[in-house]
């Protein structure tokens, strides 16, 4: 039989035991933190994703407005088809919230198709006006910033 010192005895040595096991779990929770914190602010986030089959009634297409907060980036790509013999226009505007292509250079390519990606550096409320003939897509990715 255990008298209650030898009860107390055996819980403090549990605690003691429990002790390290609680401080690693606090050091884990706050290093995945930090993980996710870092994460958020260096990963680039898809702010905007639009496309279409270059049939549209308009030859403009403008997308949905996005905000960016300095680094970002346009990633396009367009596809002829069997109808464009190959080749096949695609351009884009960025037009900013004064309703101007301000800094930002337009893209205008004609050619066989493929996936190019265009950095711009500047916070500002955009949409892009695009212009296509075939088959495209266009996204456009932001690092966070609270």
């Amino acid at each position: 039989m255990l008298t209650t010192l030898h009860r107390q005895r055996l819980a403090v040595i549990e605690v003691r035991r429990f002790k390290p096991t609680i401080t690693r779990i606090l050091i884990l929770v706050v290093l995945v933190g930090i993980g996710v914190a870092i994460w958020y602010f260096l990963v680039p986030k898809t702010i905007l994703y639009d496309s279409g089959n270059g049939e549209q009634a308009s030859p403009i297409v403008n997308s949905k407005h996005f905000n960016t907060h300095g680094n970002w980036s346009v990633t396009y790509t367009y596809t002829p088809t069997s109808d464009d013999d190959g080749q096949c226009n695609f351009g884009y505007i960025v037009i900013n919230s004064n309703g101007y292509a301000g800094k930002n250079e337009s893209v205008v390519v004609l050619g066989a198709g493929g996936t190019h990606t265009m950095h711009y550096n500047d916070s500002d409320r955009h949409y892009l006006e695009v212009a296509p003939t075939c088959p495209w897509s266009v996204v456009v990715k932001d690092r966070a910033i609270l």
